[in-house]
């Protein structure tokens, strides 16, 4: 927070919030995540998703990253 005034929005990784494990060391009361979009403009960032292989994606994990997209930016 040293830096506020710098900064102009922040990129999130989706996947720290939507996978167990991940989450479980990356921030697992989202408190956060909760500090940081109050106070910056956020947006989610997912590589995990691979939008460009053959097979589609998990409809489980789709639900998860929506549900992520939500709290951390509002998204519907």
């Amino acid at each position: 927070m040293a830096s506020a005034d710098d900064i102009d929005f922040l990129e999130i990784p989706a996947l720290d919030y939507v996978d167990a494990y991940r989450r479980k060391y990356a921030d697992p009361g989202e408190v956060l995540l909760k500090q940081t979009v109050s106070r910056f403009p956020a947006v989610g960032h997912g590589a995990d998703i691979s939008v460009g292989s053959a097979d589609p994606p998990a409809a489980e994990h789709l639900a998860r990253v929506a549900s992520f997209l939500q709290r951390c930016c509002g998204c519907s």
